[in-house]
């Protein structure tokens, strides 16, 4: 059968999915405001969220780690894990909503009927300025375009996100991030990282607006 929540398809027809977190750092929260944002922008009446919602199925995570943000943490759960440090082997015990978020897209990606295209997580960077997304280096060069398309199109569409500011990283150090992790596991499925500025926009390196809540929202 179809993982849980996922309404059968006609028989013609595959399901279309998207995965979607944030605030797996709970100190972070500007991911919290961008993923508000995100929310009353796809339940809304606009145009664009309802043929949206007719294509995909999305599935959204807006904490990854409420344990942490309850206790003030900035970056570690309530036992001291870096949640975006185990997505390659997270323990049931100690990170359980990267656990099940992991195991939960898996199950889709291995489902006849679904295909995963995207996982988006949504982060704070705390040096940058406006936004920027991290993506992966395909192994084959020749599918760069299409890991690129996703940045480039949010760059086309967003003043606070560019095309030209995309980091494409393959850093060991950044392995047991989700985007590395499930990249790995998930074949088939573009996997990134959203940034946004802790503090404000900028025209090349000149400050021109302090963000505040409803610009993350707007984001």
């Amino acid at each position: 059968g179809l993982p849980v929540g996922v309404p059968p398809p006609a028989a013609h027809r595959r399901l279309n999915l998207l995965f979607i977190s944030a605030r797996v750092h709970p100190g972070e929260t500007p991911a919290s405001f961008v993923m508000h944002g995100l929310l009353l922008f796809l339940t809304s009446d606009h145009p664009a969220a309802r043929a949206l919602r007719e294509v995909v199925i999305l599935k959204i995570v807006p904490m990854l780690n409420p344990d942490g943000v309850f206790l003030g943490n900035y970056r570690c759960n309530s036992l001291g894990l870096d949640l975006n440090r185990c997505w390659h082997a997270p323990p049931s015990w100690g990170a359980p909503p990267i656990h099940y978020v992991r195991d939960l897209a898996q199950s889709y990606t291995r489902h006849p009927l679904c295909d995963v295209h995207i996982f988006l997580d949504i982060h704070a960077h705390s040096t940058c300025m406006n936004g920027f997304v991290f993506a992966n280096v395909p192994d084959d060069p020749r599918l760069l375009e299409r890991v690129a398309a996703f940045p480039r199109a949010l760059g086309n569409h967003s003043k606070d996100l560019s095309y030209s500011a995309t980091k494409f990283c393959a850093d060991p150090a950044k392995m047991g991030t989700g985007r590395r992790a499930l990249a790995a596991m998930l074949p088939g499925v573009h996997c990134y990282t959203l940034e946004v500025s802790f503090f404000c926009a900028a025209q090349g390196h000149v400050r021109t607006e302090s963000y505040s809540p409803s610009s993350y929202v707007e984001i």
